[in-house]
């Protein structure tokens, strides 16, 4: 008999910026079925309100978490082939400000 395989799903929702009707229905319905979830947010585009009403959820902040992905998704690529925020296309201190401006603005709005 074949051993029992232990199988993982792992969900991802890029590009979080609001909570509107979309993002709405399946936060809750992660959330009713107790499933946690990794939400890329994009801090430049974050609309204000929206980390308050995620705290406001009872046991979200258990289920889900909040990683910032990138500052504003403006491609900073010289090359037509690939885009790139972040990358050698710009000087390693504007790519360290925008990672910190960034995380700034997951922390207030």
């Amino acid at each position: 008999m074949a051993a029992k395989v232990k199988k993982y799903l792992f969900l991802r929702d890029d590009d979080v910026t609001r909570a509107d009707t979309r993002f709405l229905k399946i936060f809750n319905f992660l959330l009713e079925e107790r499933f946690p979830a990794v939400y890329a947010v994009i801090p430049a585009k974050i609309a204000p309100g929206f980390s308050a009403m995620i705290k406001k959820r009872a046991g979200a902040g258990t289920l889900f978490e909040f990683v910032q992905h990138g500052l504003s998704h403006r491609n900073h690529s010289r090359n037509r082939f690939t885009k790139q925020e972040f990358g050698p296309s710009r000087p390693l201190e504007l790519q360290e400000a925008g990672i910190s401006k960034g995380f700034t603005l997951m922390k207030i709005k």
